[in-house]
């Protein structure tokens, strides 16, 4: 009877299926917005942008 009733609350508290975000774009629009005609970033590149990203966040 507990079992019950705490199974009746808690379908009552918590939605029994959660639904997927609904997709709004295709995988081609994505690496459309993606794609740039620049060459990628050097390692050399991607670090200087993560440091002055950390200098931003910490200070």
């Amino acid at each position: 009877m507990r079992i019950d009733l705490a199974r009746r609350i808690l379908d009552t508290v918590v939605p029994s299926r959660i639904q997927p975000p609904p997709q709004t774009m295709s995988l081609d629009e994505v690496i459309g917005i993606a794609k740039t005609d620049a060459p990628p970033p050097t390692d050399e590149d991607c670090k200087k942008i993560l440091e002055e990203e950390r200098t931003k966040k910490h200070g």
